[in-house]
């Protein structure tokens, strides 16, 4: 985990340094939300700004974990993690 940590803290030093667009996983994560609430899919009790931080926790461990454990947490079974949690996200 330390690893992770000095892995994250150099990305994000970097970025200031060299001024980059900000990171394009949350980027994404904000877009699905926002596509969603547009379409009038999401609960409406969700929120929205508490939300796309959870996603974003939620596809950043998830991402992590399929490194380092690709046995364990393969493609169908990100799918379906991903997938539950957005599904409890919105309407039935």
């Amino acid at each position: 985990m330390d690893v992770w940590f000095a892995f994250t803290h150099q990305r994000n030093h970097a970025k200031k340094l060299s001024g980059t667009e900000p990171d394009v996983i949350l980027s994404l994560v904000e877009w699905v939300l926002d596509e969603l609430d547009r379409q009038g899919q999401l609960r409406p009790e969700v929120n929205k700004e508490l939300e796309v931080e959870r996603l974003y926790a939620v596809v950043d461990g998830l991402a992590l974990h399929a490194l380092l454990e690709p046995d364990r947490l393969g493609p169908e079974r990100l799918i379906r993690v991903l997938s539950s949690h957005i599904d409890g996200l919105c309407l039935p």
